[in-house]
């Protein structure tokens, strides 16, 4: 599983659009989460599937390509396919609220700002990821707060964390809304210590 978390873009869709293409497609996340309170990530792939004519599932579009030709075929199944990978493009439901992930039978609370965060919404959690702040990735004691920053920022705007294949460890990166790597981190979630392979560059 490989979740990315985008920064609010403080009304910049053209960086979110950025950010967001650049973890479905160069980064290759399994679940993208927008944790901005706006409607921009609704926009961003409203664009796209406008921009690809696919606003109708495949399905809908069947009895105008019965008599088409292989080409034609083709070009359909790969124009649902760009339209199911929109699908893993999720935001947050409104201000104040949150939504959880797993990773490694562990809970990553994700919200739009921590401070409206209590100490039961706290305890379950090993992982906090909030949008409104600084990009960070610390941890605290048996729990990580991690925070992307904003994609209309250089150097910050996005944190992937991947459970890769080592039981138990997650790695923990903050990219730019190009990609480019800022921070990486190999966080143990069976430990209390935090490994660091790359600092801010």
């Amino acid at each position: 599983m490989r979740l990315a978390l985008l920064g609010p873009c403080d009304g910049n869709v053209a960086a979110l659009a950025r950010a967001a293409r650049t973890a479905l497609v160069t980064l290759n996340a399994d679940r993208v989460v927008y944790l901005g309170t706006d409607d921009a990530l609704d926009a961003v792939a409203f664009g796209w599937a406008e921009l690809l004519g696919v606003l109708d599932p495949l399905e809908e579009r069947l009895p105008e390509l019965i008599d088409a030709d292989a080409e034609t075929l083709q070009h359909a199944v790969d124009d649902e396919r760009a339209r199911l990978r929109l699908s893993a493009l999720h935001a947050l439901a409104g201000p104040g609220l949150r939504t959880v992930e797993i990773l490694h039978d562990r809970l990553v609370l994700i919200a739009d700002d921590k401070s409206g965060l209590d100490e039961e919404d706290l305890l379950p959690a090993s992982f906090i990821v909030f949008g409104r702040g600084e990009p960070i990735v610390r941890r605290v004691g048996s729990r990580v707060f991690l925070c992307p920053g904003s994609p209309a920022r250089p150097n910050e705007g996005i944190v992937v964390l991947d459970e890769g294949e080592s039981a138990g460890a997650v790695l923990a990166t903050i990219h730019d809304a190009d990609g480019a790597v800022v921070q990486r981190e190999i966080l143990d979630t069976t430990k209390s210590v935090k490994i660091k392979v790359q600092g801010a560059g």
